[in-house]
């Protein structure tokens, strides 16, 4: 029984201890029972974390291109055309001499007659001069033409010469405003030896006082200076074309210069012209592609021939007074002098070079109000349109020229005119022949001719 009594304990214990253990957990059970209560266990803190900011997704960018260094450039100077510079007031000075003559002036014609036996002979030389000097406010010009015509029974000389001179007064705005006087002198009619005792000529004279607007501009040098260039295998830059034309402008002031030792003036010219060229103490390279180059030579004389019928750029309109009159002296011994007209001319022109300068032309009108004392009418009109044109080809000998003019006169009312066109051959820098043709009004009469030309200056 007692043994039932302890087996009953033990097992109520073990009853009594599960029940402990679920309702405890895992709390360690004490084989003694204290009264005082264990200290409650300090549980840390919680740390509250801040909350987590969702980032947005990286943009994974493209590799940068390390660029190479820019250079920054110099602006670019934007040049000039050519003809810019044919408006250039630059002071010169020139002479041109030639001699020549053709069929028209009959350099020589012989006529044989076998009988009864006669021998005629007729022939004519044509002798041109002329000088031109600008200054920047004037210019002054002189030209003389003659032909001397000589036969079997004398010899017969005529000449046209011609002086002028402008003075650019002021400017109206950008336009030049000039005055000009003009005598034109034409010997002509004489006869030697005398024809019955006295001397024989006519001189018939039309001084001329006038005002006009504009001016026309030599443009030689400038083409000139362009040819160095070319023939020197260099750009052809206006700003080294002007340096060029200014010091070709001063030749005369260079090599007149009164010294000890004269060749020292061509030193300094030709110096300073190097020195615009951009060719400086390059002597023996200007010698080799100008001085001793028959290209060059060729190309200049081209415009060294031009300028003999000038060579120039820009637009002029003047009005002038002009008086006529003559003077004759025949085998009477008193001479006669007459007052022919008086005349009002308003006249214009304008030139050019055009097309890489290989066509210049030249057009011009002038409008003559006549009056002629005791003239029947006594008022006349007369108007006329003139035009010129000349190709000039680059490295070539060759040049061609036409010219013609067409005029109306009221107390008619006839309608004249007359053309012509020539070639033109170099045989020499200096030395040129040509051919032609040309028209006074009749459609069916063309005359031709031939001859030759030596420039002497």
């Amino acid at each position: 029984m007692k043994r039932l009594l302890i087996v009953g304990i033990l097992l109520l214990c073990m009853l009594a201890s599960l029940y402990a253990d679920e309702t405890l957990g895992s709390e360690p059970i004490y084989s003694e029972v204290s009264t005082t209560p264990e200290p409650a266990m300090t549980e840390e803190p919680v740390v509250v974390e801040e909350p987590v900011v969702v980032e947005e997704p990286v943009v994974v960018e493209e590799p940068v291109v390390v660029e190479e260094p820019v250079v920054v450039e110099e602006p670019v100077v934007v040049e000039e055309p050519l003809s810019s510079l044919f408006t250039m007031v630059v002071p010169y000075k020139y002479h041109v001499l030639s001699i020549g003559g053709g069929t028209n002036g009959n350099v020589f014609e012989a006529d044989i007659t076998a009988s009864p036996f006669a021998f005629t002979y007729v022939g004519a030389l044509d002798i041109f001069y002329s000088m031109k000097s600008q200054g920047s406010r004037d210019m002054f010009e002189f030209t003389a033409f003659s032909t001397i015509s000589a036969d079997d029974l004398g010899i017969t000389p005529m000449l046209l010469s011609v002086i002028g001179y402008k003075n650019y007064v002021t400017d109206l705005g950008t336009i030049p405003l000039f005055v000009k006087a003009v005598l034109p002198l034409n010997v002509s009619n004489t006869y030697f030896p005398y024809s019955g005792g006295g001397l024989r000529f006519t001189i018939t004279g039309s001084p001329s006082v006038g005002i006009g607007v504009g001016r026309m501009y030599d443009i030689t040098n400038v083409m000139y200076a362009k040819l160095y260039l070319e023939a020197l295998g260099m750009d052809v830059k206006t700003s080294t074309v002007k340096a060029a034309v200014e010091v070709m402008g001063k030749r005369d002031q260079y090599t007149n210069r009164l010294r000890s030792n004269f060749d020292l003036n061509n030193v300094e010219y030709y110096s300073d012209l190097m020195e615009a060229l951009g060719l400086e103490g390059r002597f023996l390279e200007y010698d080799a592609a100008i001085r001793y180059s028959q290209l060059f030579n060729f190309e200049r004389a081209k415009f060294d021939f031009s300028r003999l019928m000038g060579l120039t750029h820009g637009w002029e309109v003047a009005l002038s007074t002009v008086p006529s009159m003559i003077y004759m002296q025949d085998t009477t011994p008193s001479p006669v002098f007459t007052f022919n007209s008086l005349d009002t001319v308003l006249n214009g022109e304008y030139a050019s070079l055009m097309f890489n300068q290989t066509l210049y032309f030249k057009l011009g009108t002038e409008h003559r109000l006549e009056y002629v004392p005791g003239g029947s009418p006594e008022l006349n009109y007369e108007g006329a349109i003139m035009g010129e044109i000349r190709y000039i080809p680059h490295r070539s000998r060759w040049w061609i020229g036409s010219s013609g003019n067409v005029t109306y006169e009221l107390d008619t009312g006839d309608f004249t005119y007359e053309f012509d066109v020539t070639a033109h051959y170099l045989v020499t820098p200096n030395f040129e022949v040509y051919i032609g043709a040309d028209n006074y009004n009749s459609p069916a009469d063309y005359r031709a001719y031939v001859g030759a030309e030596l420039r002497l200056l």
